[in-house]
């Protein structure tokens, strides 16, 4: 689940947007999720698809063995990030 902006601070935030259809973007995972658990960038991946409820999109990346990555469906509070 993506935090709000504050969670973020001094962090390299990367915004990706999926559709779990697409195989460049199933491919692209992988290499997302390697960057996000070597942690030394200080960087995050925010993986975003707003065609999928949130609940999908957690079952789909645990289906391909990613749990590390923050991630929102369409259903996701935005306004969590204002905060």
């Amino acid at each position: 689940m993506i935090g709000a902006s504050v969670d973020y601070a001094g962090q390299i935030v990367v915004s990706e947007f999926l559709a779990d259809r697409l195989p460049p973007c199933v491919g692209e995972l992988p290499a997302f999720s390697s960057c996000q658990e070597q942690g030394d960038s200080g960087a995050v991946v925010l993986a975003i698809n707003q065609g999928e409820r949130q609940e999908d999109v957690l079952i789909f990346l645990r289906r391909m063995g990613i749990e590390d990555l923050s991630c929102a469906g369409y259903d996701y509070d935005w306004t969590r990030l204002s905060s």
